[in-house]
């Protein structure tokens, strides 16, 4: 998925991600819940209630955490304009813990964790500099109440102000 809007007078910076949609599509077949979506964002509301299962057993042991070393990590690619984040290397890590018949819950809350990190990660290379660093986080993927949690967990946890929709859903915006 890519960052672009930035109001760099301001330093308000907004996530524009790009099929985010089907990685989750991908992830939920990988982990064998849905092969084929019935309605819009089956398989990730799938994915999450998975993820939000794992956490919840283990509440006392993360919920005061920053959600510890996740196994997985995107590769950010920031000398591109905009930002890539490329998921190859978390799909190839997903697919050996499966074959090591790793916990596919904890699968699933790894790749949020890793997901709220990366997304974390890369609004520190913005190089917000105002005292009131603000990124906004927005589209479709942020219905997932799980990876706004972490995400906004881990901004405030780097001394960003995470902006979230209040009054209007975060869904992406029709083409024309």
């Amino acid at each position: 998925y890519e960052i672009r809007n930035c109001d760099w007078s301001s330093d308000v910076c907004s996530s524009d991600l790009s099929s985010m949609g089907r990685l989750f599509d991908a992830i939920s077949s990988i982990l064998d819940l849905f092969h084929v979506n019935e309605f819009e964002s089956h398989a990730a509301l799938a994915l999450e209630d998975m993820a939000t299962r794992w956490m919840e057993a283990r509440s006392s042991e993360i919920l005061d955490s920053d959600f510890g070393l996740t196994r997985y990590e995107f590769s950010i690619q920031s000398e591109c304009d905009p930002f890539l984040i490329d998921p190859a290397p978390v799909l190839k890590s997903i697919v050996r813990d499966v074959l090591d018949e790793v916990d596919f819950q904890q699968i699933a809350f790894d790749y949020h964790v890793a997901l709220a990190r990366s997304i974390t990660d890369l609004s520190q290379r913005l190089k917000l500099e105002r005292p009131n660093r603000v990124f906004g986080i927005t589209g479709g993927v942020f219905q997932n109440s799980l990876l706004v949690h972490l995400t906004r967990k881990m901004l405030w946890g780097r001394g960003i102000v995470p902006w979230t929709h209040q009054r209007l859903t975060p869904k992406d915006r029709k083409s024309t």
